[in-house]
């Protein structure tokens, strides 16, 4: 850690967080493990919210009509959607309070670069000229 101090470090739902990483990111499978979670972290992942791109079978684990009520608690740490994120749905993942989204399967699955990069401009820069 000393050769890179500024490194953050992700855990799987399952793993304990080491609370000497300056960056500290974790992925949960359910509302009640973001609330059972005691470390500090600077922000977590909830999948699979939409049924998985590139996960063949993995389907969503929520009931999206109360999880924007879950999301509306007092969470120490932003939550991001993950899973099954889309062109067609990512709006709906910013309409039920998630902090923000990653955009993994659609966006890779794309073949055409220019469309690719000029969607991502869109989406986090809104519909500006930058």
């Amino acid at each position: 850690m000393e050769a890179y101090p500024n490194v953050g470090l992700h855990w799987k739902s399952h793993q304990k967080v080491n609370q000497s990483a300056s960056l500290r990111s974790k992925s949960f499978h359910s509302i009640e493990e973001i609330n059972e979670e005691d470390a500090k972290l600077d922000y977590a992942f909830l999948s699979p919210i939409f049924n998985s791109i590139s996960k063949q079978g993995y389907k969503a684990a929520f009931d999206v009509s109360i999880l924007g009520e879950a999301l509306n608690m007092k969470h120490p740490f932003p939550i991001y959607a993950l899973g099954g994120i889309d062109w067609n749905n990512f709006k709906q993942a910013q309409e039920m309070g998630f902090a923000g989204f990653a955009m993994l399967g659609a966006f890779w699955n794309m073949n055409d670069n220019e469309r690719r990069f000029k969607l991502l401009k869109q989406i986090t820069h809104g519909n500006s000229k930058r």
